[in-house]
């Protein structure tokens, strides 16, 4: 027996992953001319499947060809940084997958440590010492440390000369001894460094000498060792550039920053920011319930200049594609009919997690063979059970104003379903061109059509199950013996409407109280009805 075929409370795997194709490409296309993106979407519109697609080596290589090849990608969820108590422990995170390449590198790497140099690197290395022992003292080296970034308590060993000696082996390993002789130049011109530092073979060793820039596994080390200061991360990210190196940074649920007790500041916008925009070795993809100007609007208490998201090309995530759902319905081989196949898109308003919701609860329908009423009531129970929540989260996530238009569209609607018109309490709130912004938002996420807007001026609900839930909720108020006026400050919308206006959305919210006192199985029934007939 086949088993259920569609997926829903939980991000999707990269196999499992359908249409978002032009999505994709638009995203990647971004990516590879170095703009940061940010992926918005509703609550359960895939935004995190998205991301994993991102990282995924056979839908990057199909799309892209060989242009990421060089690329790291690390995917951070948000929500799991809330033990994060410093920044530095934030970007140890994100450079994780650039710290693991370069242990792979060094691991397999042909450079010789200082145990096995060859003759003329040991006698330089032992002229090297030789130098900070005679000519430096404790507190000179101290200094030097200092300037070089690194932390001389940490030196192994005990007194000067097994620090000295540690310190030698440190710089060796991480190709910065040129960087030490600079240093050391500047700190004591006393010293004739050249004099010193002539080998037997009739000058400085020519691995020593090929560059005078850190390579990338030294400025990790010394980033890391000044807590990955914005100044080393810059050093860092273009090092990485030089050696052709991307980490590509998958930054899921952007929405828990905001919040963050650590990362919700100037410092760490402003940084993020400036790396994503400037420097090719960071790509930046964040996905967030909230829009660009939203997320402006909410950081600018922390910015004298230009918002920090002003630099980022915004991905809006929507409703199903066509394509899409064709394939998704012919998963289901024959077992859906044209009244199921109605149903699914009706309930869901080909939004993807309601989408597959609706598909899932009536698979397993079929198999207890139920038909007609019976099994759409069935199917519309279920599918309600499990959606409920949904919208109690998204609900939170939408703006007073996108909660205005909701309520307003809903309760005309379902005084629509019982054949008595509740529009002459809220004709004053029609004038729709006030809401354009959320509007949009609402058709995006496939909650509200225009079908009838040119018929009676009103927007559809496309979602029942969110009129269930909106009514469920009112009956909620009344039976707690909570005022109308209480409830929408408890929504924080009572500051958006005026007194007149919630006069008559009260008047109308009463009206529907009564059409729906037998609570959500009257919504049902009237949707089943509709639906066949």
């Amino acid at each position: 027996m086949k088993s259920n075929p569609f997926v829903y409370g939980r991000p999707l795997s990269p196999a499992e992953f359908v249409g978002r194709e032009l999505s994709l490409r638009q995203i990647f296309g971004w990516l590879v001319t170095d703009h940061p993106v940010a992926v918005v979407g509703q609550p359960r519109t895939g935004k995190t499947t998205l991301l994993n697609c991102i990282a995924d080596d056979n839908i990057w290589k199909k799309i892209t060809g060989d242009r990421l090849a060089s690329a790291l990608f690390c995917f951070l969820d948000a929500q799991t940084l809330r033990g994060v108590h410093t920044q530095a422990e934030f970007w140890e995170r994100a450079l994780s997958p650039l710290a693991k390449h370069l242990r792979i590198e060094h691991t397999h790497s042909t450079r010789t440590t200082p145990e096995r140099a060859d003759f003329s690197e040991r006698e330089f290395l032992i002229k090297l010492f030789k130098i900070l022992s005679n000519r430096f003292n404790q507190e000179e080296i101290r200094v030097l440390c200092f300037h070089l970034g690194i932390e001389y308590e940490d030196l192994q060993g005990e007194g000067k000369k097994d620090k000295t000696v540690s310190l030698i082996k440190q710089l060796y390993r991480y190709n910065r001894i040129n960087e030490f002789i600079d240093t050391g130049k500047s700190l004591r011109p006393d010293i004739t460094w050249e004099e010193y530092l002539v080998t037997t073979a009739g000058g400085l060793p020519k691995k020593i000498l090929r560059s005078t820039q850190p390579n990338v596994e030294g400025l990790y080390i010394k980033a890391r060792e000044n807590q990955f200061g914005a100044p080393f991360l810059e050093d860092l990210f273009k090092g990485m550039a030089l050696e052709n190196l991307q980490l590509i940074l998958l930054l899921d649920d952007f929405d828990d920053v905001l919040t963050h007790p650590v990362l919700n500041n100037a410092e760490f916008y402003g940084g993020l920011r400036s790396f994503a925009s400037r420097l090719p070795a960071l790509g930046l993809v964040i996905s967030t319930r909230r829009g660009l100007a939203q997320l402006n609007e909410l950081t600018q208490g922390f910015t004298g200049g230009s918002p920090y998201f002003n630099v980022f090309n915004e991905m809006h995530l929507g409703v199903l594609e066509e394509n899409t759902i064709v394939f998704l319905l012919n998963q289901a081989d024959d077992r859906f009919g044209k009244e199921d196949q109605q149903f699914i898109l009706e309930m869901s308003g080909r939004h993807p997690y309601l989408f597959q919701v609706a598909a899932a609860v009536l698979w397993d329908i079929h198999e207890v063979k139920l038909s007609g009423i019976q099994k759409y009531r069935k199917a519309c129970e279920a599918f309600y059970k499990q959606t409920r929540k949904h919208y109690n989260e998204i609900w939170n996530t939408w703006t007073n104003e996108t909660r205005k238009v909701a309520i307003i569209s809903a309760l005309t609607q379902i005084s629509c379903s019982y054949q008595i018109s509740a529009t002459k309490e809220i004709k004053m709130f029609h004038d729709w061109s006030v809401y354009t912004p959320e509007l949009i938002e609402s058709e995006t996420i496939g909650l509200l059509s225009k079908k009838d807007e040119e018929k009676n001026g009103n927007r559809i609900i496309t979602q029942p199950a969110f009129l269930w839930w909106l009514a469920e909720e009112l009956q909620r108020m009344r039976y707690s013996n909570i005022a109308f006026r209480d409830w929408l400050l408890a929504q924080r919308m009572d500051n958006l409407l005026t007194a007149q206006e919630i006069q008559a959305m009260e008047s109308a919210v009463i009206k529907t109280l009564e059409l729906t006192k037998s609570g959500v199985s009257g919504l049902i029934d009237a949707f089943v009805r509709k639906l066949i007939g």
